[in-house]
């Protein structure tokens, strides 16, 4: 395949540019504002470690409820869940809040984000954005363009038949700080709206808070304590507060979704791929498959790609996470 454009080099971006060899990746940040995914990163296989060449660790992740209105930890129940997803989304959906059972996770490495970008040297072009506008505005373009850009920016520069939906969206903050003596993989979950912390988890000696609103020290000393941990200083160089704009996102009107991704493939040779640009609560493992499908689509006549995009969407709607 040649003559392939990956828009955006965030963790999609990359992982796609690694199954796609030869494609050049377009970003609008520098280098420096892309490496900036700081939320919990945990991998329900090796098969993105498997595919872009670099081992991650497998461990056992556990998890707890902590509610915070009756002063203890608790199982999963409807008022709980409710009010969890009600937090993250705006909306009542179900979440993974309801399992905490005992899982196996693959973790990446620290410098995962560097290792991909440094594997692709001169493919990834920073501070270069896509003009989507000259894109859309003519004819079928020569290239193949595969973007990672949010569905919502796409549906700015393209006017669909049915009326533009609501892209409601979450932007969370995150705090990550270093851990004293510690290696262990747990997650406890906070649906009560007395924090707006709704996830905390230890990675390794890291700390993770995700939170809907900015909280203090003084918050993140209290929740290390239901670990019955330390974090270090908080002048350490490992500690950091980052918003990022897309944090949680809510479901769309889905034929108005299939139709949108259907449309820029086959009359503008735009393959959506990853959570924004689908608008689809799904998982960097999800990437590789999906990496999968785009190949196929490119190779296809429209008859086979009709079927191809009818299966996918298919198998998408029985594989909701």
């Amino acid at each position: 395949m040649k003559n392939i454009k990956i828009v955006g080099a965030g963790l999609t971006g990359l992982i796609a540019a690694h199954l796609f060899p030869g494609a050049e990746v377009f970003e609008a940040s520098a280098k420096k504002e892309t490496s900036g995914h700081k939320a919990l990163l945990r991998f329900r296989s090796p098969a993105v470690g498997d595919a872009v060449g670099i081992p991650f660790r497998s461990v056992k992740v556990h998890k707890a409820i902590w509610d915070g209105d009756n002063g203890g930890f608790a199982q999963p129940n409807i008022q709980l869940a409710n009010s969890y997803s009600l937090k993250c989304t705006g909306k009542v959906l179900a979440r993974s809040i309801w399992d905490l059972s005992v899982v196996e996770r693959w973790i990446a490495p620290d410098d995962f984000i560097e290792q991909l970008s440094d594997n692709l040297r001169d493919r990834v072009h920073y501070d270069s954005p896509f003009d989507f506008n000259a894109c859309l505005a003519g004819a079928r373009p020569n290239s193949t363009i595969i973007s990672t850009a949010p569905m919502s920016t796409l549906s700015k520069f393209h006017s669909p038949a049915f009326p533009t939906p609501e892209f409601a969206h979450r932007s969370i903050f995150v705090y990550r700080m270093q851990l004293a003596n510690c290696d262990v993989y747990q997650t406890i979950y906070f649906p009560n709206v007395r924090t707006p912390v709704y996830r905390a988890s230890i990675t390794g000696d890291t700390l993770i808070i995700e939170a809907i609103d900015r909280i203090t020290q003084i918050d993140i000393e209290d929740i290390a304590a239901l670990f019955s941990v330390a974090v270090l200083p908080f002048d350490n160089p490992e500690y950091t507060e980052t918003n990022q704009r897309f944090g949680k996102i809510a479901p769309i009107d889905d034929a108005w979704r299939r139709n949108f991704i259907n449309t820029l493939s086959s009359k503008h040779s735009i393959y959506s791929l990853g959570r924004f640009a689908t608008w689809r609560n799904i998982l960097l493992d999800d990437v590789i498959h999906d990496c999968a499908v785009i190949k196929q689509l490119i190779r296809s006549d429209d008859y086979s790609r009709a079927l191809l995009v009818e299966n996918t969407f298919k198998n998408q709607a029985l594989t909701q996470h």
